[in-house]
């Protein structure tokens, strides 16, 4: 038995648009079945007549930052706006001026923190990184295993030591 299926709706897929039912177990789709296979689920949404998406991911977001001023939304009221619109993924920034050029792997768990219990869909970050020094490149490698494999850099912003040159860009 899953825990929902989404019944008679006209799946998108990256090839095709399918007359299907898309069983979920979890938070995981478990599977896409003809529409008239008789499945048992505790919970089944008929969509006929719809088309049934994938959740968004949204990669640039700004929640509960200070940076150049407050932020409008925090990870909570961001992150609802968000599901309403059918996005399930936000990538926010490790961005917070008191911290940085401190260790990359603390900014990126004061973030985490700041959005765990908050944030109602799933959240990542991009690590923002402001050197090129040794430091912070040996440090790059333990923020990628931590999970976060993607980083921002600036060549704009002097005045609050946000920029980098084309050859930290280059390096990191």
């Amino acid at each position: 038995m899953f825990d929902l299926l989404i019944r008679n709706g006209k799946v998108v897929m990256p090839e095709a648009v399918l007359e299907a039912d898309v069983a979920v177990q979890g938070e995981r789709i478990a599977g896409l079945l003809k529409t008239a296979e008789p499945v048992q689920a505790r919970q089944v949404i008929d969509a006929r007549g719809l088309y049934v998406v994938p959740g968004g991911i949204d990669a640039h977001v700004h929640f509960d930052m200070e940076f150049l001023g407050q932020s409008k939304h925090t990870f909570e009221s961001g992150t609802i706006a968000a599901a309403f619109g059918g996005t399930t993924t936000i990538i926010d920034f490790t961005l917070d001026l008191k911290t940085l050029g401190g260790p990359l792997l603390d900014a990126v768990e004061k973030r985490r923190e700041k959005a765990e219990g908050k944030a109602v869909i799933d959240f990542a970050f991009h690590c923002v990184v402001n050197d090129g020094g040794d430091d912070t490149l040996r440090e790059l490698e333990h923020v990628v295993a931590y999970g976060v494999p993607s980083f921002k850099m600036f060549t704009v912003y002097r005045e609050v030591n946000l920029y980098v040159n084309d050859a930290t860009v280059y390096n990191v």
